[in-house]
């Protein structure tokens, strides 16, 4: 490989390191935010002086759904102008090259991390023996992304962005919106470590004190 050919890939690279950091850090974001609204309605339910029919409820359900679509819509934009899964997922696919065994072992392995560790976490990456990853297999993964994603991206793009005359009749459910939760916390979670040479760890928030200790006193005095 010529001098030049090696800088713009480890310039591609570098700037990939930047763009993991980013989305580790909006998927964590995400991941939060889910996490409080289902433990808030798990509160909720569990008691019956306050599991009724209320406007607040509503209200919460709108300002939850609205947001962790909006936040979805960001994760898999593809305009290349910003930083999300998938652009990341169609960059690494007009360079896959970058993402090589070699590339990977040169950076990360030691007498710590070996050679087989690093083995076997590029076989789920690249494929089992595979010196670079196929094209075909971040295709596979964007094909996905979209199929998981589409119903709340066009849902974010035709009522809360851009507030069409017609009301949409396809609206995407929590359980749609999950399961794109889950697939955008998986892809990034592959790609992580061979950006980062370790694993982003539980995505399972943790929190410092006890957040729901308001819950337990009254809230008008």
């Amino acid at each position: 490989m010529s001098r030049g050919k090696q800088a713009v890939e480890d310039d591609l690279f570098t700037k990939w390191v930047g763009w993991i950091v980013r989305l580790d850090r909006l998927v964590n974001q995400i991941v939060l935010h889910r996490y409080i609204y289902q433990e808030v309605r798990k509160i909720v339910v569990a008691n019956p002086k306050v599991a009724k029919q209320n406007h607040f409820y509503e209200w919460l359900w709108y300002m939850h759904t609205t947001g962790i679509a909006v936040e979805i819509r960001k994760l898999v934009d593809r305009n290349d102008q910003t930083v999300s899964v998938r652009t990341l997922l169609e960059a690494m696919k007009r360079n896959p090259q970058v993402i090589s065994r070699r590339r990977y072992k040169e950076r990360f392995v030691d007498d710590v991390y070996e050679e087989a560790d690093a083995d076997r976490y590029l076989d789920k990456v690249l494929g089992a023996g595979n010196q670079q990853i196929e094209v075909s297999r971040i295709q596979t993964q964007i094909d996905e992304l979209e199929k998981k994603a589409k119903k709340i991206k066009d849902y974010v793009d035709k009522l809360v962005a851009h507030t069409d005359k017609e009301e949409p009749t396809d609206i995407p459910s929590m359980q749609e919106g999950d399961e794109a939760i889950d697939y955008i916390v998986e892809i990034v979670d592959l790609y992580y470590p061979y950006f980062q040479g370790i694993d982003p760890g539980d995505r399972e928030p943790n929190f410092s004190y006890d957040w729901t200790e308001i819950f337990r006193h009254p809230w008008i005095s």
